[in-house]
């Protein structure tokens, strides 16, 4: 399997397994019972990492094959890192604030993306000027 198959495999199933933590996590204290408009949003921000990795995917076609590698890989960093946060908060004791790890993670995750893509954007241009 090519690395951009495999980065587009873990962006589904990391947002399929972020949305389901969430709403377990809802389920199990109340939450979107008594506020499903607030559910529905905290939903919509923690799908957008994933949503920008996949729209940045249909955009990067003409990218350098390192600016290409680096967001493959970071779909599959993001999906790992989501889940690596979203599953324990979902699995673990119930929790005062359950929503802190849902509203923090996506806003780490796009400042990850973007620093990743500037690097290799930067060093893909640096390495294309100095090769003759």
């Amino acid at each position: 399997m090519t690395l951009q198959r495999s980065g587009l495999a873990s962006i589904v199933i990391g947002a399929i397994g972020s949305v389901a933590s969430l709403a377990y996590v809802g389920t199990r204290n109340g939450s979107n019972a008594a506020q499903p408009l607030v559910m529905i949003l905290i939903a919509i921000w923690v799908l957008s990492p994933f949503v920008i990795l996949f729209a940045l995917q249909r955009l990067s076609a003409s990218w350098s094959p390192a600016a290409r590698t680096t967001l493959y890989s970071m779909m599959l960093i993001v999906t790992v890192i989501s889940l690596l946060v979203y599953l324990p908060a979902a699995a673990g004791p119930v929790r005062p604030k359950p929503a802190a790890p849902f509203v923090t993670v996506p806003p780490l995750s796009w400042l990850l993306i973007a620093i990743s893509l500037a690097v290799a954007v930067v060093l893909g241009r640096r390495q294309a000027r100095d090769t003759p």
